[in-house]
């Protein structure tokens, strides 16, 4: 994943914007999954950032759901927070 987060168009000083990673992280990968949640991942990330940016750990808290369809508790953990910010709205 730091591979990928590094080939970012936006990427400075260790961090990459949220809009760059809605717009380009099919193409940058074009293997990503579930990437009907795209939206609401950059929403949880968006609540973390600072400045609307993100550094790599935050990248692969966020967005490793995107990565590995395997991973169980990737899932459990991503739609329980999910659920979590859409209870808010």
């Amino acid at each position: 994943m730091s591979a990928i987060f590094k080939r970012f168009p936006s990427y400075r000083n260790g961090k990459v914007t949220l809009h760059d990673i809605e717009e380009n992280l099919k193409t940058l990968c074009p293997e990503v999954q579930h990437l009907e949640n795209l939206k609401a991942s950059v929403g949880l990330a968006r609540r973390e950032s600072d400045f609307d940016q993100i550094d790599i750990e935050t990248f692969k808290r966020v967005f490793g759901f995107h990565f590995s369809s395997d991973d169980e508790d990737t899932k459990k953990r991503y739609q329980s927070r999910l659920d979590d910010m859409l209870d808010r709205f």
